[in-house]
């Protein structure tokens, strides 16, 4: 963690503070799916994205945050400093990273509904992961983890929705 600390400087940090904020409760990813919910041409992208950001949420924030319990680094790490301290919070769990499982779930939605248009969500899903690190709010394994989590989650959801879908469309419901 303290290596991450000492990659800060002026430059990078505005950089990974506006990654990481992007993120705070899955905004950027969320307010992409209500884009995609508008058309009906991409609507069931737009559903298909908000399963994906649900399913992350659920393993990743509703179940594995209260299992495991993990304290944030910057309580536990002898001379580490927290960047945004108005965003960290020391009462809510580390691992593993939501923003890291709502970003990897929605970079595998994108790119399932995209093909290689929606690769850059995985360029972003990285920077957002990494931007965790770099803030002093999580472990690198939280954000592996996450990633990991609310990818496989995605992966669920996507599945469940490509069953699901046929019969909505022949109900013209989508």
């Amino acid at each position: 963690m303290l290596f991450f600390q000492q990659l800060r400087n002026p430059v990078t940090d505005p950089i990974m503070a506006i990654f990481s904020i992007s993120c705070n409760i899955g905004f950027i990813w969320i307010v992409l799916a209500l884009v995609l919910l508008v058309r009906k041409k991409t609507r069931r992208h737009g559903i298909q994205l908000a399963l994906c950001l649900i399913a992350s949420l659920i393993v990743n924030n509703l179940i594995l945050k209260n299992l495991v319990a993990r304290p944030r680094p910057f309580t536990e790490v002898e001379g580490l400093t927290v960047m945004l301290s108005r965003f960290a919070d020391a009462g809510s769990w580390s691992f593993p990273s939501g923003h890291a499982g709502s970003s990897f779930a929605a970079a595998y939605s994108l790119s399932k509904s995209f093909g290689k248009k929606g690769y850059p969500a995985w360029i972003a899903a990285a920077l957002i992961a990494i931007s965790r690190c770099y803030i002093g709010v999580h472990y690198p394994s939280d954000v592996i983890c996450g990633a990991l989590f609310g990818t496989l989650g995605a992966v669920a959801a996507v599945y469940l929705w490509s069953r699901c879908l046929p019969l909505l469309e022949r109900k013209k419901l989508i």
